[in-house]
């Protein structure tokens, strides 16, 4: 049956199981997608480039070019094309490098395709929904948002290098400057998810924008966890 939310959607899969990747592409395609597939990460890069997917569905392992690579290749020369990892692995470091290339989601096999849909719902609705924020610029102690631009940086000019769905959050919570945002709302309205879904996805991405900041010195700027709420962005005072 046709999904309204999926109908005319092109989806590129990349995955060298071929029963997978067969049973993929069927269950896209019922589902009313546009569905092209590939067997190796071998011009992986090109071909979204040149056809623009709407949503890339990745697997980790794969000959001559592996997933991680693809997602770092893509995100070097900006483009930001939705990405699900597909993996065996299932230690967190894993996935924390899945998210630090820039994909915004994994799923770890074996995954039921009903939860592999809702994911590509979700990242879809996120990509599809984001606004261009109203503020030309955000300060917050020594860091600068530039939402229009999608820019992070900090007072000196350094630019901190931040994936899609980090960026998505991190001006999120700049908004709101100070405030508590519940997980919730984390979920829903930046990352696509149901508010009760199950996912470490959003712990991941604040944990990296942490790490991020860190690095950049941002010292005066920090992300609270406000136990059994969620999140703020402060300055630090």
């Amino acid at each position: 049956m046709i999904d309204k939310e999926l109908e005319s959607v092109s989806v590129l899969i990349v995955e060298d199981d071929i029963d997978l990747l067969t049973m993929l592409d069927a269950f896209f395609r019922s589902h009313g997608a546009n569905v092209a597939t590939m067997k190796s990460g071998l011009g992986v890069v090109e071909k979204v480039g040149e056809c623009c997917p709407d949503i890339l569905i990745l697997d980790v392992i794969l000959p001559y070019m592996d997933g991680y690579s693809i997602v770092e290749t893509m995100r070097k020369q900006n483009d930001q094309t939705p990405t699900i990892l597909l993996t065996d692995k299932k230690s967190l470091d894993d996935k924390v490098m899945g998210l630090n290339f820039g994909a915004d989601d994994y799923m770890t096999k074996p995954f039921s395709t009903k939860e592999l849909l809702a994911r590509v719902k979700s990242i879809l609705r996120r990509s599809g929904e984001l606004k261009l924020r109203k503020l030309d610029f955000i300060s917050l102690g020594s860091l600068q948002i530039f939402p229009y631009s999608r820019e992070a940086r900090h007072h000196d000019g350094q630019r901190i290098e931040l994936t899609k769905t980090e960026f998505d959050l991190v001006c999120f919570l700049a908004e709101r400057k100070c405030q508590v945002v519940a997980r919730e709302t984390l979920l829903d309205e930046v990352l696509g998810y149901k508010s009760d879904t199950e996912t470490k996805a959003l712990v991941m991405h604040i944990a990296n924008i942490r790490k991020k900041m860190v690095q950049a010195g941002l010292d005066n700027v920090r992300i609270d966890t406000v136990v059994g709420i969620g999140y703020k962005l402060t300055d630090g005072h």
